[in-house]
C-alpha cells in the first residue's frame, strides 16, 4: 500500500512538473524520496 501511494505521488508529481503547475524543488523532492523508498525497500 506505501509503495503504490509513493508510485501515486511520484507520478504526480511527474506529471504536475511537466505541466508546469508545481515548482521544480517539488519534483526534485519527489524523485528523492522515491529513490530513498526504493533504496529502503
Amino acid at each position: 500500500m506505501a509503495t503504490a501511494t509513493l508510485t501515486s505521488w511520484w507520478a504526480e508529481a511527474h506529471s504536475t512538473r511537466e505541466v508546469g503547475i508545481y515548482p521544480a524543488w517539488r519534483a526534485q523532492y519527489f524523485r528523492r524520496l522515491a529513490r530513498l523508498a526504493h533504496a529502503a525497500w
